[in-house]
């Protein structure tokens, strides 16, 4: 048989075969998602203090990376205080997204729909963010503890930052200042609304203190701190270690030693879901998912803010600790109520105070 004849013989059955098998095949209809034009409104609460820079600002500029891709698109950021979070939910206003913290997470639950789109976060803040063992919050953001002393201070008592921390409770210091004596307690520390800083120090084993007031701001222990008169360790968060290093920089403090206390922290912000129209959900979902990329993760180094799986390249060796060990720590439920983070409070002031047993 010549070659054009056998050639032509394997072209019909090829033909034959696809004229058969196509018609045969399951069919899928192609389809593509649609696409959603219009506003998607993102509620941020913000119930502790942030690193060095604006967290709503830096949501927005991630937002608008997203808006320049999807022709129509547009995330309407809106930073609301607590109070006004609960006014606005009283009157039946709702958000598409909502960006809170520990406090807010036991008023917004109801609202919040399960999360099930692309998580990328540490273990343990994935299961901060969970509820009766469903996904409702993704955590985004984070902060730590940490202790602060100047150096100067601490010579008084022959400590060195590896032995602060131990001898926390008996580095008071007597100061001379003219015919003036002047005596600093061993520590001061303030709190945020819903916050728990004494339990850094009660999950590290650290006791022996006096009373402190959680009606001292996380901002006026700073500036109390700054006066070098009230007390020689500030227990502060990853918002003291940038603004102390740009008073270094300006020579307006003295240099001073930080200890990260890595054990405990509730300084994490997250990201929900309430919408349940699925067009706009699923571009609600793809916000969340490009909150926690990498991409984004890297950017907030720009606010002195901690990454959630450890993206960060941070200019400070103090940040690049704590988010080295934000892995490791306890994070309480995002969705605990006020109830029980005030009995967190009490038992971590009792451990601290040398109550608890």
């Amino acid at each position: 048989m010549s070659s054009w004849v056998k050639i032509s013989a394997l072209v019909l059955l090829v033909c034959f075969v696809a004229l058969w098998v196509l018609p045969h095949l399951p069919y899928t209809e192609a389809t593509e998602q649609p696409h959603y034009k219009g506003i998607i409104d993102v509620w941020h609460v913000e119930t502790f203090e942030g690193g060095n820079g604006s967290r709503a600002n830096w949501l927005k500029a991630r937002a608008q990376e997203l808006e320049k891709k999807y022709s129509g698109l547009y995330f309407q950021i809106t930073t609301l205080s607590y109070r006004q979070l609960t006014e606005k939910l009283s009157e039946g206003q709702t958000f598409d997204i909502i960006s809170f913290s520990g406090g807010t997470g036991n008023a917004v639950l109801p609202y919040l729909v399960p999360y099930n789109g692309v998580l990328e976060c540490y273990d343990n803040l994935q299961r901060s963010g969970e509820a009766e063992g469903v996904i409702y919050a993704v955590a985004y953001s984070a902060g730590m503890y940490a202790l602060f002393a100047r150096n100067k201070h601490l010579e008084m008592n022959s400590l060195q930052q590896e032995t602060l921390s131990d001898n926390l409770f008996n580095c008071g210091v007597t100061l001379k200042q003219g015919k003036n004596t002047i005596v600093l307690d061993s520590m001061g520390v303030g709190f945020a609304a819903f916050n728990s800083p004494l339990s850094a120090l009660s999950y590290k084993g650290i006791r022996g203190g006096a009373k402190y007031s959680d009606s001292v701001t996380q901002y006026s222990a700073y500036e109390s701190y700054l006066t070098g008169k009230k007390f020689v360790a500030l227990l502060g968060t990853q918002r003291d270690v940038n603004r102390l290093n740009a008073r270094l920089e300006q020579s307006r403090t003295d240099p001073f030693v930080t200890v990260v206390l890595d054990s405990y922290t509730d300084l994490v912000q997250y990201l929900a879901l309430g919408t349940s129209d699925a067009v706009k959900q699923s571009y609600c979902r793809m916000f969340i998912e490009h909150i926690t990329s990498a991409e984004s993760q890297k950017k907030l180094s720009y606010i002195g803010m901690l990454s959630v799986h450890g993206q960060c390249d941070h200019s400070d060796e103090t940040l690049d600790i704590m988010e080295n060990s934000l892995q490791h720590c306890v994070v309480p439920s995002v969705f605990e109520s006020f109830e029980a983070i005030t009995q967190r409070r009490n038992e971590a002031q009792q451990f601290v105070e040398g109550v608890a047993e």
